[in-house]
């Protein structure tokens, strides 16, 4: 019988909640807690496969004061306009964060009009995208940006017994002890660095269990 935290998806049951609880290499981790906690530094292009984490941690960077954009959805030149309404600077200081998720979504005149925009609203806000095909996007963009390539988390070994680590941690959680440790080394093969995949199959794999 299923209880109600099965039918809940893991994946968003168990999305980290601060930069602490990403699981990334340390030093990439604490370049990016030392952006959060300074709230300065240059604008971000996260990029890199699904799933490894970077819109939940361009969503971490300023929790309190981010305003996120589907980039998937709200593609056009009108839709870059729309975000001059961010110029003020922000009543309790510092920056806040405008995340544009899936910008390699933007049309090319988007693309060219948020040049302009970005260094209009720099002293105000901070801007980080994520893109899965970063060479969608415009040279002249990405010259604005500080690139964060999360593809390296693919052969990295520690990384991969972190995760099986964190897998057991979320099975012990969810009160399922009858754990195959021959799966869970499986399934984290198979799908890293997708995180979001392998939390899927994990759940699939025990549901009901």
């Amino acid at each position: 019988m299923l209880t109600h935290a099965n039918q809940v998806d893991w994946a968003q049951r168990y999305r980290p909640r601060q930069l602490e609880d990403m699981v990334l290499p340390p030093s990439f981790k604490q370049r990016l807690i030392k952006i959060r906690d300074s709230n300065a530094g240059p604008s971000l292009l996260l990029h890199g496969s699904a799933g490894t984490g970077k819109t939940t941690v361009a969503e971490l960077i300023n929790p309190e004061n981010t305003h996120k954009i589907n980039c998937s959805i709200y593609k056009g030149i009108n839709d870059v306009r729309e975000l001059q309404k961010y110029r003020a600077v922000p009543l309790f200081g510092g920056r806040r964060v405008i995340v544009l998720d899936e910008a390699d979504a933007l049309t090319t005149d988007a693309q060219a009009a948020l040049r302009g925009v970005m260094e209009d609203l720099s002293f105000s806000s901070m801007f980080i995208m994520t893109a899965n095909y970063p060479d969608c996007l415009l040279a002249p963009l990405r010259s604005r940006v500080y690139e964060i390539d999360f593809s390296v988390l693919a052969g990295n070994q520690a990384m991969k017994v972190t995760m099986q680590q964190r897998v057991r941690e979320i099975l012990a959680n969810e009160g399922i002890d009858d754990i195959d440790d021959h799966v869970i080394r499986a399934i984290v093969e198979d799908r890293f660095p997708d995180m979001r995949r392998i939390l899927k199959d994990l759940q699939y794999q025990f549901l009901g269990n």
